[in-house]
């Protein structure tokens, strides 16, 4: 009698590790839903429900992040040439390279028009990456700029997902909006504000030295 509940028992632990492996959420978390036009925007892609010191934990990531490019403006300059544009920061808590190795593979760019591509590959082993992993942390970070009044849909898109072994993961999207204003933030120009920071001083000596030009130049009466 007692074998008979032994593939029931089996069956119900295989649902419960199956549940867990489902309960993954990947969301958008922009820093504000309302952005002036001109203003910084600073959007995060963050991954939850991951098992906090075991497995699963996430060994590699592939997303496309989509945006409105009439309304909020991405640069995709690369300065050092390492492959991930400038305005994307990957995994800035360092969860898939938990020693700081620098070995992981890496990508990030704009791969069509309104869409940028977020890649990593975690070298580290799996059972560093189950030992110290959290199971909550930011994926990647992204910088815009609201070139234009409008509201932008901001959507995710999965490529790939893994764990520490390779194993497809699945996992919830949430995605997001962000709303750009019409009031224009005032951009200062460099040379205006050199300008505010001198001029007065420069004004002053001007006058000064004309006041003493006209007193040594008059006649003596």
């Amino acid at each position: 009698m007692k074998i008979r509940h032994y593939p029931l028992l089996l069956g119900a632990v295989l649902l419960a590790f199956g549940s867990g492996a489902q309960a993954l959420q990947i969301s958008i978390s922009p820093s504000s839903p309302l952005v002036n036009q001109g203003g910084n925007l600073s959007v995060a892609i963050v991954i939850a429900g991951l098992a906090p010191g075991g497995a699963p934990s996430l060994g590699s990531f592939d997303l496309n992040l989509s945006f409105d490019p009439a309304i909020l403006g991405l640069d995709p300059a690369d300065g050092n040439g390492d492959g991930v544009i400038d305005s994307v920061l990957l995994d800035p808590d360092g969860q898939l390279d938990t020693f700081a190795a620098g070995l992981n593979l890496v990508a990030a760019g704009i791969t069509a028009i309104g869409t940028v591509n977020l890649f990593e590959l975690s070298f580290d082993l799996p059972m560093v990456l189950n030992a110290n992993q959290a199971s909550s942390f930011t994926l990647a970070t992204i910088s815009f700029l609201a070139v234009a009044p409008g509201t932008s849909a901001l959507g995710l898109g999965v490529l790939a997902l893994s764990d520490e072994l390779g194993r497809t993961l699945t996992a919830t999207l949430s995605n997001a909006s962000v709303s750009v204003s019409d009031t224009q933030v005032p951009i200062p120009s460099p040379l205006l504000l050199l300008l505010a920071g001198v001029g007065w001083p420069v004004a002053r000596a001007f006058r000064e030295c004309r006041a003493r030009r006209w007193s040594n130049s008059r006649p003596d009466v």
